[in-house]
């Protein structure tokens, strides 16, 4: 049970990479579709 912090914190860490990445990549795409019908 000593080791679950740590674990607990690397996955966290690692989804909010994942969840970082992929909400820049929609506002990106986004983005860029806005400024090109504009």
């Amino acid at each position: 049970m000593s080791f679950y912090p740590i674990s607990f914190c690397y996955i966290s860490g690692y989804l909010k990479t994942v969840f970082y990445k992929t909400n820049n990549r929609i506002f990106n795409t986004e983005y860029s579709i806005n400024t090109g019908s504009k």
